[in-house]
């Protein structure tokens, strides 16, 4: 992804994001921590990187068929967005 007017590319976006996110969540071991995003804030020069993960946390849900005995257990999916600043990929704001 090429943005013309941004200092930095979307891959060293996404390692600053995976960066900050390794710094804050680590301690809550997550679990299947996947890349859901990336987008460019022209307007204020700003890296929009949301993380998907799991913390083992389950929900149950009404069973559609086949499962007609009642609840499925799920995993909670949770995603925060990462807005750092272009160019050095300092953390603004986690949302």
């Amino acid at each position: 992804m090429a943005i013309a007017s941004a200092k930095m590319g979307a891959k060293e976006a996404i390692r600053a994001a995976f960066d900050h996110f390794d710094d804050l969540f680590s301690d809550a071991d997550p679990i299947h921590v996947l890349l859901e995003g990336v987008s460019f804030n022209d307007a204020k020069g700003q890296w929009v990187v949301a993380i998907g993960f799991e913390t083992g946390r389950t929900r149950r849900v009404k069973g559609e068929p086949p499962n007609l005995f009642g609840q499925v257990v799920e995993p909670v999916r949770e995603v925060r967005k990462f807005h750092l600043a272009d160019g050095n990929g300092d953390l603004i704001e986690v949302s």
